[in-house]
Parts: C-alpha cells; sequence; structure tokens
C-alpha cells in the first residue's frame, strides 16, 4: 500500500514586474468596486494574496498605484501622421489607422475601468492629474501636432482650424469614450458606430488638400 506524501507548497518568487501587474489589476478591480477613498492597502493586499508589506515593496501607498495606473493605461498612442505620408500612405488610409487606434480601444474594459477612475476619483489627487497631463499628454499633443504641421507644410493635409489643433483632431473621440460610459450596451453599440462613422468624415472633409 502506498503512502500519501505531503508535499509542501513552494512559495513562487514573480518577477517585480509581473508582481507590479498583479497588484495593479487587484488595484482596479478595487477602486471599480469601492470607489478610491474606501479603498486601503489592506484591501488590495487581500485580492492579490499579499501582506502589506508586499505592496509596500513596489508601490508607497494606493496614491502612487494609482498613478501608475493613469500613466500606464490612459496614455494616447502616437498615430505617425507625417511617418506615414512619408510612406506613401493616403490621407484615407492614415485617418482610417487614426480611427481604429482611437475607437478599438473603447472594447478594452481595462483602459474604460481607468477612464471611469479618472473622472469620478481624479479631484481626489489633483497634482496626479496635472503630472500626467504635463508627462503624458501634452508630450502627445505637441508630437502630433508638429507632424500635422509638417504635413501641412508639403501640401499633403489641408491648412485650416482642424490640422492647426489637433486636440480637435481628438476630440470626437474622447466625446465617444465619455458617451459610451454614460450608455447601456445596447444604445452603446449603435451610436459609436455612427460616432465613428462621422469622426471620420470629419476629418476626410477636414484634412483633405
Amino acid at each position: 500500500m502506498s503512502k500519501e506524501v505531503g508535499v509542501k507548497r513552494k512559495r513562487v518568487r514573480l518577477r517585480p514586474e509581473v508582481r507590479k501587474e498583479q497588484i495593479l489589476r487587484a488595484t482596479l478591480a478595487e477602486f471599480s468596486a469601492y470607489g478610491y477613498a474606501a479603498t486601503s492597502v489592506k484591501k488590495i493586499a487581500q485580492r492579490v494574496g499579499l501582506s502589506k508589506a508586499g505592496i509596500y515593496a513596489h508601490f508607497s501607498g494606493k496614491e502612487e498605484i494609482f498613478e501608475a495606473l493613469l500613466m500606464k493605461v490612459l496614455v494616447p498612442s502616437f498615430t505617425g501622421f507625417e511617418t506615414r505620408c512619408l510612406d506613401g500612405e493616403s490621407l484615407e488610409q492614415i485617418v482610417d489607422t487614426f480611427i481604429s487606434g482611437a475607437y478599438d480601444r473603447l472594447e478594452d474594459p481595462t483602459f474604460l475601468a481607468v477612464f471611469r477612475l479618472m473622472i469620478a476619483e481624479g479631484g481626489r489627487a489633483p497634482h496626479l492629474l496635472k503630472r500626467w497631463r504635463n508627462e503624458v499628454i501634452k508630450p502627445y499633443l505637441d508630437q502630433q501636432q508638429a507632424m500635422v504641421d509638417r504635413c501641412v507644410a508639403r501640401g499633403e493635409i489641408r491648412a485650416g482650424a482642424v490640422a492647426e489643433n489637433y486636440v480637435l483632431i481628438l476630440a470626437p473621440s474622447v466625446f465617444a469614450s465619455l458617451w459610451h460610459l454614460i450608455s447601456d450596451i445596447e444604445t452603446s453599440t449603435q451610436e459609436l458606430a455612427s460616432l465613428r462613422d462621422a469622426h471620420r468624415r470629419f476629418l476626410m472633409a477636414s484634412l483633405q488638400p
């Protein structure tokens, strides 16, 4: 007769970047379920299966985790207007690539959760929003505007109010994100398709040389 031999469970040591990712996911789940104020490091630790010390080994507290979520998830993708012009792509191809990038991420639940969190809880940490705006959003807008300006100078994009203000190129997709958050699934699906098509037509009409 064979004997059952108890095997001691070994603790799995994860790479710091993997552990940080686990902490970010757990914190986002806590923030989404209970809000920023009601979430504690203890609750985050319980959700991820660590001690509080395990959390503090990677982050100084929930504020730093909130900041990490903003910096990691709410990062616009660079569409590369100038590069695509130089590669010989038509304006239609460039706009289609931009539209896909802007609207496909609305199907990403992590993006939507952090976007909702920023709107609901950002007022509790305005200095974090300011840093996110200065270190992430402003450099993105400046870089994209410079690309569009060079395309205009070469005659590949029409000069005008839209080309001169990259925020106008981006704005309809930001509104779509907000609309998606406040709509039920059926309404959102129908109206996002309409907004996406209207945004594409708006850019083609505004930027076609």
